[in-house]
């Protein structure tokens, strides 16, 4: 293959019917899908702490060569707060609205990030979700942005979306 005759960017094959609505997805799950579930989510602050604080202590204690190993750890740990605070931004964290609030506060402090701030505009993105001139968190590249670009700049953006998409 040459850098001139690229396959297009491919899209899933999977898709729903025209006639599926949201409603009908929703009424698909299961009840306990809905339910709060407050054992879960207080066990999921615990575990995020004691994760945060060990990974704090590998950083702390470890030797140079096994630093990055509890970066990644900790960093890992730390995205439980993130969790917390989102499902506190969906209101799904707790029955109680200043439940949420407080949860959702405390959550995003360690990662130095304004709740209300994040809720609001995290809002706005579920308002208009993949309506591409209006959601503010979902930017892709337009089929017509994508061939304009190098042949170095399309190889690096379909492996960001292929096999390295985790990055």
């Amino acid at each position: 293959m040459t850098a001139t005759t690229e396959r297009p960017v491919s899209t899933p094959s999977y898709r729903l019917d025209d006639s599926t609505k949201l409603r009908d997805v929703i009424r698909s799950l299961p009840k306990e899908v809905f339910e709060k579930n407050s054992f879960k989510a207080w066990r999921s602050v615990a575990v995020t702490i004691a994760a945060s604080i060990i990974g704090y202590a590998a950083i702390a204690f470890s030797p140079w060569y096994l630093l990055p190993l509890a970066w990644f750890f900790t960093g890992t740990a730390l995205t439980g707060f993130f969790v917390i605070g989102h499902d506190c931004a969906h209101r799904s964290f707790a029955k109680k609205l200043w439940v949420n609030d407080a949860v959702g506060h405390l959550a995003m402090l360690p990662l130095i990030y304004p709740f209300h701030g994040w809720r609001i505009h995290h809002d706005t993105h579920h308002l208009y979700t993949n309506k591409l001139d209006v959601d503010n968190a979902w930017h892709p590249w337009s089929e017509d942005k994508y061939k304009d670009e190098n042949f170095a700049v399309r190889r690096l953006y379909k492996g960001l979306r292929g096999a390295f998409w985790w990055i």
